[in-house]
C-alpha cells in the first residue's frame, strides 16, 4: 500500500483503518461495491401483509462473523412468534449442525430452515417472497446482501457494524441494532412483524437509495481513480 498512487476504500470505516496503517489521506478514494440491478428487474414486491412473515438471511453460515446464532435466539423471544420463519440460504462453514440442534433446544425448529447454498435464481426467488432480511454479524466490511435486499424491496434488520452503517439508514430503510444481542434483534424483528406500513415504507426508501450502487455509476468512478493513479505515475491515459 506505501507504494500504491491510490487505495480504494469500500467505507468510510475501512477508510479509517487505512489512515491508521499509514496510507495518506489524499490518497484514499470511497467507492462502495455495487449491485446489478437488471437481476431484480420484474421481480415479485413484497407482500408487506398476510398471515406470515418471512425472514431472509443470504450468506456463509459462519459462527465467527455472521452471529447466526443470535438470530436464531432472537426468533425465540419474539413475544408472538406464530407465523414467523427464516429462510437461511448460504455455505455451511462450520455453523450449520450448532444452528439446527439451537433451534431445536429452543424450540423453533419448525421456523428456521436451513436451505444451503442456492443456484442464483433461486437465491433472487427467496428475495421476492421475504417480507424482510436480517444480517446479525459481528463485524461486516460491507455486506453486498443489503443491497440486495433494497433492490428487493426488502427492509433489513442488521448489526451496527462495520460497513452496514453506511449502507443502512437506521430507521429509514432498515433497522440497525448492537451485535451479540439477542433481545435487541427481537424487538427490532417483531418492529417490523408487527407494522406492515413500516416494512413497505422501509423497502421504498431501500429501492429510492439502491440506484447510487449500481454499477453502471459506480465503474466511471473506479476507472477516474485509476486515471487518477497512472497521471500521477508519469504514465498516459489510455482511454
Amino acid at each position: 500500500m506505501s507504494r500504491a498512487h491510490r487505495v480504494i476504500a469500500l467505507t468510510t470505516v475501512e477508510a479509517q483503518h487505512l489512515l491508521r496503517l499509514g496510507v495518506p489521506h489524499d490518497r484514499i478514494r470511497i467507492i462502495p461495491n455495487g449491485v446489478d440491478l437488471n437481476e431484480f428487474v420484474g421481480l415479485s414486491s413484497p407482500r408487506h401483509g398476510g398471515e406470515e412473515t418471512n425472514l431472509l438471511f443470504v450468506g456463509r453460515c459462519y459462527p465467527r462473523q455472521k452471529g447466526l446464532e443470535y438470530l436464531v435466539r432472537a426468533l425465540a423471544l419474539l413475544p408472538s412468534r406464530q407465523g414467523v420463519f427464516l429462510s437461511v440460504i448460504g455455505e455451511d462453514w462450520g455453523g450449520v449442525a450448532s444452528l439446527r440442534s439451537l433451534a431445536r433446544v429452543l424450540g423453533v425448529e419448525g421456523q428456521v430452515m436451513l436451505r444451503g447454498p442456492l443456484p442464483r435464481n433461486e437465491v433472487l426467488r427467496a428475495y421476492g417472497s421475504s417480507d424482510a432480511l436480517v444480517l446479525p454479524s459481528l463485524f461486516e466490511p460491507f455486506g453486498i446482501v443489503l443491497l440486495e435486499a433494497m433492490a428487493a424491496g426488502l427492509p433489513v434488520v442488521a448489526s451496527r457494524v462495520g460497513g452496514i452503517v453506511d449502507v443502512v439508514e437506521d430507521g429509514k430503510t432498515g433497522l440497525l441494532v448492537p451485535p451479540r444481542n439477542p433481545q435487541a434483534l427481537a424487538d427490532a424483528i417483531g418492529r417490523l412483524v408487527s407494522d406492515p406500513p413500516l416494512r413497505r415504507r422501509m423497502g421504498d426508501a431501500g429501492r429510492a437509495k439502491v440506484p447510487a450502487y449500481s454499477w453502471e455509476r459506480l465503474i466511471p468512478r473506479i476507472l477516474e481513480v485509476y486515471q487518477e493513479a497512472i497521471v500521477e505515475s508519469g504514465g498516459t491515459w489510455a482511454g
